[in-house]
């Protein structure tokens, strides 16, 4: 049986000016900074389910019923602790590994 991940976020956009003589360039790049995981865990004992920054936006669940639909345990990271959400167990807040 496979383990369900959701992976929220790790995309973002850049923006540069380029300089050649006088005349300056905008350019604007997008990243996946997660594509590197994704791809290890293609083929693993790990379910991912990715979801881009700008997606989050309007399609992450603001329910834990919601999440417990797109995986079974939910423990989003933030300092100094680190809340978890299960379907059984509910929320609770435990101090953070690194914290």
């Amino acid at each position: 049986m496979s383990k369900k991940v959701l992976l929220v976020g790790e995309s973002w956009m850049s923006s540069a000016t380029h300089y050649k003589g006088f005349d300056q360039f905008g350019s604007v790049t997008f990243h996946l900074g997660a594509e590197p995981l994704v791809s290890a865990l293609k083929d693993s004992p790990f379910d991912l389910t990715y979801m881009p920054a700008h997606e989050a936006v309007n399609g992450l669940p603001a329910s834990l019923e919601g999440l417990s639909l797109m995986t079974p345990s939910f423990c989003p990271t933030s300092a100094p602790t680190r809340s978890c959400c299960t379907p059984t167990f509910g929320c609770t807040a435990r101090p953070s590994p690194t914290g």
